[in-house]
C-alpha cells in the first residue's frame, strides 16, 4: 500500500538529497484508542506522511483498542534537514478499500524524525488529536532503530505440536503466531503476524520468506519472541504459550519447546514449535 519511498519523499519535499543521513526503521503501535462502532471495537490502521507525502500505511488490526502493527517503515534521516511526521489514524469501515473517504478518521499525531531519534529509546509516544474533537482519543508510539544493512531473506515454516487447548471440554484453539524482537531498552516489538488456523492444535502455518532485517535488524542472534495465541473474533486473544529463540536458534534447533508461564513465575510444557 506504499505511495513513495522515504528517499524518493524526501528529495520531492526538500528538492535535493543530503550525504548526512542514516537509514532509519520504525514501527508503531497504539493504545486506548476510541471505540468507533456501537457492538465492535476498532479495526485500525495508521497512514503515515513525511513533509505531507504519503510513504505507506500500516496492516489493520481488526478488533483491538490497543494495536499493535507489524508493518515495518523504512526511512532516510536526514540530520540537517526538517522532515516532518504526521500519522492518521483510521477504523477501516470497508474492508479492503485503498480510498481514505470510506473509513472513519480516529485521529492523528505529528512529531518531527529529529525528535523521534533524539527521544529517549528512539520511541515517542504522543496523545492523538482530531480536529474540533475534545476528550481522550488514545495515543500512538513510533519505536525507531538505526537500520543495518543486511541483504539476506530467510524461507521458513513453523508447525506446532501438541499446543495447549484454550477452548474448553467441546472445542479446538484457534492458533496464530507473532514474532516479536528485543530492543536495547528491554522491550518487545511485533514484527511478523501470522494467520490463524481453525480447531487445530498441531497446525502447519503457510510458509513465507522475510528478510533478516525486518526480523532481527540484521543480526541472528538478536533475541526474539515467537507468541502463541488462540485466536477470538472480538481480539481478546487468549495466550497459549510462547518461546524464547534467535534466527540462529532455529536455524540450528528447528525444534522449540513451547511454554505457558503461570503464577508465580513458574513455567508449563506447552507444545512444541518446528521451523
Amino acid at each position: 500500500m506504499a505511495a513513495l519511498t522515504a528517499a524518493d519523499a524526501a528529495f520531492e519535499a526538500t528538492g535535493n538529497f543530503s550525504d548526512c543521513h542514516s537509514k532509519v526503521e520504525f514501527f508503531l503501535s497504539a493504545s486506548g484508542l476510541k471505540k468507533m462502532d456501537t457492538f465492535s471495537n476498532s479495526d485500525a490502521f495508521c497512514v503515515v506522511y513525511i513533509n505531507g507525502i504519503e510513504i505507506g500505511r500500516t496492516e489493520v488490526v481488526y478488533d483491538s483498542q490497543t494495536p499493535r502493527f507489524t508493518t515495518q517503515f523504512q526511512i532516510d534521516y536526514f540530520f540537517e534537514e526538517k522532515q516532518d511526521v504526521l500519522i492518521v489514524c483510521y477504523d477501516e469501515d470497508k474492508k479492503g478499500s485503498a480510498d481514505l473517504r470510506h473509513h472513519e478518521l480516529q485521529g492523528e499525531i505529528r512529531c518531527s524524525m529529529a525528535e523521534l531519534m533524539c527521544a529517549d529509546g528512539t520511541s515517542v509516544t504522543k496523545q492523538i488529536t482530531k480536529r474540533g474533537r475534545d476528550g481522550n482519543h488514545g495515543s500512538l508510539t513510533l519505536h525507531a532503530e538505526e537500520m543495518q544493512m543486511c541483504s539476506e531473506h530467510l524461507s521458513f515454516q513453523i508447525s506446532g505440536k501438541k499446543l495447549v487447548n484454550k477452548d474448553g471440554m467441546f472445542g479446538r484453539s484457534d492458533p496464530f503466531f507473532t514474532i516479536k524482537r528485543s530492543r536495547e531498552d528491554g522491550s518487545w516489538i511485533p514484527v511478523y503476524k501470522s494467520v490463524h488456523i481453525m480447531n487445530n492444535l498441531s497446525p502447519t502455518w503457510p510458509g513465507d520468506m522475510v528478510s533478516v532485517q525486518q526480523l532481527a535488524n540484521g543480526d541472528m542472534h538478536r533475541p526474539l519472541r515467537i507468541e502463541v495465541w488462540d485466536y477470538e473474533s472480538d481480539g481478546k486473544h487468549d495466550a497459549m504459550g510462547m518461546v524464547e529463540t534467535s534466527l540462529a536458534e532455529m536455524v540450528e534447533c528447528p525444534q522449540l519447546a513451547v511454554f505457558e508461564t503461570k503464577k508465580g513465575g513458574k513455567k508449563k510444557a506447552a507444545g512444541h514449535l518446528k521451523v
